[in-house]
């Protein structure tokens, strides 16, 4: 990891609130490897995936580096086809995340979220890479970005299916207007029908900004809400609800803090954008509905997802995070209605970073010991029961998305 990308990392680990992100240096002309709290930079093999041009009056934006794996399904019925879903109550039998470094870094995996197996690897089309992924209500079919050319291109919105052994079965294009710039967060309705998806600043003008954007496979239909290119915002964390009416989001500002450096300021609040929101502002269109600094006070946001149902948000935040020692992960439950937060479970081992994917009244969460080098662990937690299970984990993970495809 070079120094540029050690002080972004560093950006994250101060205390709460108060976090003193480390002067980065260098901005100029340079393509920078942008990181989430807690999330490691990525591998020298893996150096050419989601890479933002940092102007110089913008700072770094945070790019999630995700995973995926590829599809075949007729546009007509996105989510549709043989295989579980979460309505029935089934746990989805995988989840996506990239493989271990040794395996080299342009291939994706597949894993099984019973026994966390590598199933299968999947590589990216020709001259493309695939940045990020969503899980939608059918565990065998997944919708992934992929990204073709240069840094800051465009992005192609593709569906994937799987076999039900977990194997990558083809990889179709949707039928909707292609995104400017990378892609750093997805998420899919149950159906598959409408994906949401977050924009890092791109470019290196102040045209450019990032955005919150949602599209729909039926109509082709698509709409953004932006923020001021400076500072701009960045977000690695995103989730949608079951009916894909509800955005859940989490920005980390931006501050820009002389012509050749800046800063990446912590997550200070979760929001819920509806949908059909006419387009605009993303802040204006969207509320606050949790304030780390009040919910977790002095704790490092990590994570966070919204239930299908839209009636709770579970967050995950670090606890400690200046003394990895005595660190620990702590995974809450925020009442959408109420307001009342409330702690669900306490991961008691020193962690840097959690990662949640939801499936009904189970989430999938994933637990990693630092931002350089994960010793991820995995378990599935049951929502109406408290009950923890741990699922074993053969293989570390190169990276690991912020929002596990699941």
């Amino acid at each position: 990891m070079n120094t540029l990308e050690e002080r972004l990392r560093d950006a994250y680990q101060a205390a709460g609130q108060t976090v003193r992100p480390e002067s980065i240096k260098g901005l100029h002309d340079r393509a920078v490897q942008a990181v989430r709290p807690g999330l490691r930079p990525a591998s020298p093999a893996r150096s050419r995936r989601i890479r933002v041009l940092v102007p110089l009056a913008a700072a770094a934006a945070v790019a999630l580096i995700a995973v995926a794996a590829s599809v075949v399904l007729p546009a007509s019925s996105p989510g549709h086809g043989r295989g579980g879903t979460t309505a029935s109550g089934a746990l989805p039998r995988f989840f996506l995340a990239l493989p271990s470094q040794n395996q080299g870094g342009d291939k994706m995996a597949v894993f099984s979220a019973t026994t966390g197996r590598q199933l299968a690897l999947v590589r990216p089309p020709r001259g493309s890479v695939i940045d990020t992924a969503a899980a939608t209500g059918n565990d065998r079919t997944f919708v992934v970005t992929v990204q073709f050319g240069s840094t800051c291109s465009t992005t192609t919105l593709y569906r994937l299916r799987l076999t039900p052994r977990g194997t990558p079965s083809g990889l179709a294009p949707l039928a909707i207007p292609k995104i400017s710039g990378v892609v750093t967060a997805l998420a899919a309705s149950s159906d598959g029908r409408t994906i949401a998806y977050a924009t890092a600043f791109c470019g290196t003008t102040s045209d450019s900004p990032g955005a919150i954007g949602v599209a729909h496979t039926g109509t082709g239909q698509t709409r953004q809400w932006t923020w001021r290119p400076d500072p701009g915002q960045s977000v690695g964390s995103l989730s949608v609800t079951a009916d894909g009416r509800m955005i859940e989001y989490a920005a980390s500002p931006n501050k820009v803090t002389g012509p050749e450096s800046g800063q990446i300021l912590p997550v200070r609040t979760i929001r819920l954008l509806p949908a059909g929101a006419p387009p605009g502002s993303a802040t204006q269109r969207s509320r606050a509905v949790v304030t780390i600094s009040r919910q977790a006070p002095a704790e490092l946001f990590s994570s966070a997802v919204i239930a299908p149902g839209g009636r709770t948000l579970y967050f995950c935040t670090q606890r400690n995070p200046d003394h990895p020692a005595r660190s620990a992960l702590v995974l809450r439950g925020y009442d959408v209605a109420t307001a009342a937060t409330s702690v669900l479970r306490t991961f008691d081992w020193p962690g840097a970073y959690c990662m949640l994917g939801a499936a009904g009244n189970n989430l999938l969460v994933g637990l990693g010991t630092s931002a350089s080098g994960h010793q991820p662990r995995l378990a599935r937690y049951d929502l109406a029961t408290g009950k923890s299970t741990p699922v074993p984990v053969p293989r570390h993970w190169d990276e690991v998305a912020t929002n596990i495809p699941w």
